[in-house]
């Protein structure tokens, strides 16, 4: 959504917005609380007294942008839908409110994005 929002697609400026605000309550409703969530947790039982932490690689596939507006957006929330599930069906031993929090944010973000894609 941030690459797309720089391409300067066939994004209208309201729309810019729309994947602005987007980008940012993921920011906060996902991936800073699971980042606070995995730098608390335990490397294993090798590395006692050490903690975990998030991955800021980016796949490869994370930079490719549709070429088609309505397509790219439809994929947004198709994949945000697909990870609030995933996370939904977590059952992690710690940190399991946290991991129901952000399912439910994501499936938000996901339906207000599509809220926002137009019908064909």
């Amino acid at each position: 959504m941030i690459a797309r929002y720089f391409a300067f697609g066939h994004e209208t400026p309201g729309q810019r917005q729309v994947l602005a605000h987007t980008a940012v309550d993921l920011m906060f409703g996902a991936i800073k609380p699971l980042g606070l969530l995995l730098a608390g947790l335990p490397v294993g039982p090798d590395h006692p007294g050490v903690t975990a932490g998030a991955s800021f690689q980016l796949p490869y596939r994370a930079s490719f942008l549709l070429p088609h507006r309505r397509s790219a957006w439809l994929r947004f929330a198709e994949r945000l839908d697909e990870l609030a599930g995933f996370a939904a069906g977590l059952r992690p031993a710690a940190g399991a409110d946290e991991v129901a929090a952000v399912a439910g944010a994501l499936y938000r973000t996901a339906a207000n994005l599509i809220a926002h894609v137009e019908a064909v």
